[in-house]
């Protein structure tokens, strides 16, 4: 495995004889299968495994358990140590992050890591019960009960009302009680929203087992949230610009993020569509691009207008490998298809380089940028849905047809001297 990370032999030796060399391989063997990441990911993650087995002498500590505590703190005496790269300060604290992210994985994958320890309360029981019925009645996922489970563990925890004086709670103390949480976590009016939803989901849970009195969740307040007020501004057209400049030129990979970057920007399509074009998507005889949306899984016909089509065409020439696999864009560094988070952090990589800072930025920012350049062009609503995918003449149909002249005319819009 190491071999296939690192091309200098002395690097190689060095992971061959540290610490746990075959469990670590065993990890990148996996991580590498599952998550298919990068080259240059595979040498990070690499390289904190054998720092972490070295930092937390596991080699030496046989089938012990280590705990979170301990790993964040070597990861802070870690952070705090001078180092041939960081001669005149610490490492980052998205290094000291990453230490103790990998840390954590690494310990699970070995079966040596020990969780923290969730003290009993009062309430365990009704928790319990609470989400059972969450898990049975109302079929939620997994990660949903236990986000929900959480929130309600610590208001009551905060509350401090014993289950025997829970019928005679009022809702002055509740909302007292809120508002204090709410004013110690400083959170957005969406978090709040939410964390008063698993509330009030509770409380009626409580109301129908007579574990408290009634009416209780229908008073506990909600902040008002607007639909359109956490929905991310896009870049401007001329930002979208001067972004599809960066990749002028003959640099490494321009050829292949310069066509990611305008099926983003024209077609409005999401980081994960992008990922699965295939080389079967394109029609290069009637000038057709098929996708899959990846909300519903319809397939969608658009026109390929020309400087999409020739980008394209300049990347299969000019860069991409020959692989077995037919995915459209692969990776720089092998042959291998490049995911969602590969097309975003492409996104995020060309925002940086043209300084353009976004609320949130990546790959979606573009989708917004393209419907904004499409209304300003005065197209209808409808045919702007047509155009990102939002409608379709017959849902039910697995094929949404939809106006091949009339899009193409939209994906031929002009987009200035940059295409």
């Amino acid at each position: 495995m190491f071999e296939k990370i690192y091309k200098r032999r002395f690097d190689i030796t060095r992971h061959e004889n540290g610490p746990l060399a075959e469990e670590r391989k065993a990890f990148l063997q996996k991580f590498d299968e599952h998550e298919r990441p990068s080259q240059n990911r595979l040498v990070i993650v690499a390289c904190y495994l054998l720092l972490i087995t070295e930092t937390l002498r596991l080699a030496e500590r046989g089938d012990e358990k280590i705990g979170l505590k301990e790993i964040k703190e070597q990861a802070a005496l870690w952070s705090t140590r001078k180092s041939n790269r960081f001669k005149n300060g610490p490492y980052s604290d998205s290094a000291r992050q990453r230490f103790i992210r990998w840390g954590v994985r690494f310990l699970e994958f070995r079966g040596r890591f020990e969780p923290l320890h969730v003290p009993s309360t009062p309430y365990d029981d009704w928790l319990h019960q609470y989400e059972t019925f969450l898990r049975e009645e109302r079929e939620l996922v997994e990660s949903t009960i236990d986000a929900r489970c959480r929130d309600v563990r610590r208001f009551l925890h905060r509350l401090d009302v014993s289950p025997q004086d829970f019928a005679s709670v009022t809702v002055d103390r509740i909302q007292r009680t809120l508002i204090g949480q709410l004013e110690e976590a400083n959170w957005k009016r969406n978090t709040i929203q939410g964390f008063v939803a698993a509330l009030r989901g509770f409380f009626r849970y409580a109301e129908r087992n007579k574990w408290a009195p009634p009416r209780l969740a229908e008073s506990i307040d909600s902040p008002r949230v607007y639909q359109h007020e956490s929905i991310p501004i896009g870049p401007s057209w001329e930002q979208v610009r001067q972004v599809i400049a960066t990749t002028d030129g003959e640099g490494r990979s321009n050829h292949r993020d310069r066509a990611i970057l305008l099926l983003l920007a024209v077609y409005g399509f999401r980081a994960g569509e992008v990922a699965r074009l295939t080389l079967d998507s394109i029609n290069w005889h009637d000038e057709v691009l098929t996708l899959t949306r990846g909300r519903n899984g319809v397939t969608q016909l658009f026109p390929l207008c020309r400087p999409v089509g020739t980008a394209i065409a300049e990347y299969l020439s000019e860069e991409r490998a020959s692989s077995i696999h037919r995915s459209l864009f692969l990776q720089y560094w092998r042959p291998l298809p490049l995911s969602s988070h590969s097309v975003t952090r492409i996104a995020l990589k060309r925002l940086t380089a043209a300084n353009i800072k976004l609320q949130r930025p990546g790959a979606h920012a573009f989708r917004h940028a393209c419907a904004s350049h499409l209304l300003q062009q005065g197209l209808t609503m409808k045919e702007i849905g047509d155009h990102l995918g939002h409608q379709y003449p017959d849902s039910t149909r697995i094929y949404a047809k939809v106006n091949l002249p009339q899009l193409r005319q939209v994906a031929n819009l002009e987009l200035g001297d940059v295409l």
